[in-house]
């Protein structure tokens, strides 16, 4: 579209400006005969009043004739002055409007473009936003009824070398967690997966460890857990 648009200016300005010098230069010779056919006739009408007593009939329709003769090339010259003036107009007039034609379709053309360009930035704006949620929803943290997180990260993310570890197999934190409700847990965060867990508990819970220090917890866990198999 672009080379359209630049084939056209150049075709404008290789022909119209040509056109015009030679259209100005012819227009320019007939003036150049007209002032001569007019300075004819002021000779002729100045000559036929000096002498008009002294002239026979036949002199003076002579000199009529030739004034009436110069006064019809002048309307000629006019004519054909006129003419050219309505040709070098309809070409330029025909330029212009064929101008207007490929400047609209490379409106059009730029448009589209821009529209194009446009709707490509929504959607990747769009992809990225979705691909900023789908990672912060990887990463935010899952309550248990307890009220404690559970950790729940995205599993392809790099491991630092300096992350703490968690859990009884000391591993860092990845996919569910669950926190031990006792209070001086020395682990406190347990993957679901290592401590038999596939749900995040209702109410509190607490690791073996923790419930080993205190016979009463162990016990009520044995019940929960009982009573969940019976049901199952």
């Amino acid at each position: 579209m672009a080379n359209l648009v630049k084939a056209c200016l150049t075709r404008v300005n290789d022909e119209i400006p040509p056109l015009i010098r030679l259209t100005l230069k012819e227009m320019e010779s007939l003036d150049g005969t007209v002032n001569r056919r007019l300075e004819r006739v002021a000779y002729l009408k100045k000559k036929l009043l000096q002498n008009y007593r002294k002239m026979n009939p036949k002199q003076k329709k002579a000199a009529i004739d030739e004034i009436r003769s110069c006064h019809r090339a002048i309307g000629k010259y006019s004519n054909q002055k006129i003419t050219l003036a309505n040709q070098l107009y309809e070409k330029v007039d025909a330029r212009i409007l064929h101008m207007d034609r490929v400047s609209a379709k490379f409106n059009a053309f730029a448009l589209k473009r821009l529209e194009e360009t446009r709707r490509a930035k929504k959607i990747q704006k769009e992809n990225e936003n979705k691909q900023t949620t789908d990672k912060k929803s990887e990463e935010t943290p899952v309550k248990s009824d307890s009220g404690k997180p559970q950790i729940n990260p995205g599993t392809d993310m790099p491991m630092d070398p300096n992350e703490p570890v968690y859990c009884i197999c000391r591993q860092v934190s990845y996919g569910q967690m669950v926190a031990c409700d006792g209070k001086n847990c020395s682990t406190e965060w347990f993957h679901f997966a290592c401590v038999g867990v596939t749900e995040a508990p209702k109410g509190r819970w607490y690791c073996e460890e923790c419930k080993a220090r205190n016979p009463r917890r162990k016990k009520q866990a044995e019940k929960k857990a009982n009573e969940k198999e019976a049901a199952e």
